[in-house]
């Protein structure tokens, strides 16, 4: 993990240079190079992925069992979730910054960071399209990008071969909310309506999702269910980060998006062929 840390400090010097003066994004200390100073680094803790972590959602497991007993009990639409950091402190400093300041440099620097943890984890990428979460017509007109799609960007030029990556095939609909600044309680009650624009070419694609922070996670399954639906034969999802609460807030999520509609978890459900992590 090592390499994680050097990829901060390694950037190329056209992105290092949009920054003028050069600063810490975290604290904003002056630098001679980069975009994070040494004292913030060892603030951002890097998950290390190992042997006892549940295959689909992640999350470290006490004894090596096939999947977690939360999985078994509140399936989730995707194959695989993939995340680097727990949600909190100087994580939440780094993203807060390149979303509200707002930062595109930072943007694809963290999502260099993205495709080096990628290249990390024993897996083999079968993804032919990678589709980032879609922002609020709200916050692109605010922001003026979105941020996970400037991931998308920088995580499919992380491969040898870049995958291809599609920005407007998933879109929020009129009638969601904005969550950004929601607390948890607003997240669990505000709509999310998302759409496949052009279902042909989502029909029988392995998808990796790209999303910045998994709160409630119901932005996440709802895009993973809208993929399916359309035609997709899995979804993966890769996020910077996971909130502590998104564990316990799984069966609330579950049967607000999933239960009882037709879905195609039931094309993850035995895991049959399923790739653990690990080294």
């Amino acid at each position: 993990m090592k390499s994680l840390l050097r990829t901060f400090q390694s950037l190329s010097a056209h992105t290092l240079r949009v920054l003028t003066p050069c600063e810490c994004h975290v604290c904003q200390r002056p630098l001679a190079h980069g975009f994070i100073c040494r004292c913030c680094e060892p603030k951002i803790p890097a998950v290390i992925p190992n042997d006892t972590r549940c295959p689909v959602c992640y999350t470290v497991m006490l004894h090596k069992t096939e999947l977690c007993n939360v999985c078994l009990s509140y399936p989730l639409p995707f194959r695989r979730m993939i995340y680097l950091w727990e949600y909190g402190d100087s994580v939440r400093d780094l993203i807060c910054a390149m979303k509200y300041r707002p930062s595109r440099s930072l943007c694809h620097g963290v999502g260099a960071v993205m495709g080096e943890f990628i290249s990390e984890l024993s897996i083999n990428p079968d993804w032919n399209l990678i589709i980032p979460i879609p922002a609020s017509r709200k916050t692109l007109t605010k922001r003026g990008f979105n941020q996970c799609a400037l991931l998308a960007n920088s995580v499919s030029s992380s491969f040898p071969v870049p995958i291809e990556v599609s920005n407007e095939l998933l879109i929020q609909s009129l009638t969601s909310d904005p969550r950004a600044g929601m607390d948890q309680k607003r997240r669990l009650r505000s709509r999310v309506s998302l759409k496949v624009t052009k279902p042909e070419l989502v029909l029988g694609a392995n998808v990796l999702l790209i999303e910045d922070v998994i709160t409630t996670g119901i932005t996440a399954v709802s895009a993973g269910n809208a993929i399916l639906n359309a035609g997709a034969c899995s979804v993966d999802i890769l996020a910077l980060a996971r909130a502590p609460s998104w564990q316990r807030l799984r069966a609330r999520v579950y049967k607000r998006c999933l239960l009882g509609q037709r879905t195609a978890t039931n094309k993850v459900s035995s895991r049959e062929g399923q790739i653990p992590f690990g080294r």
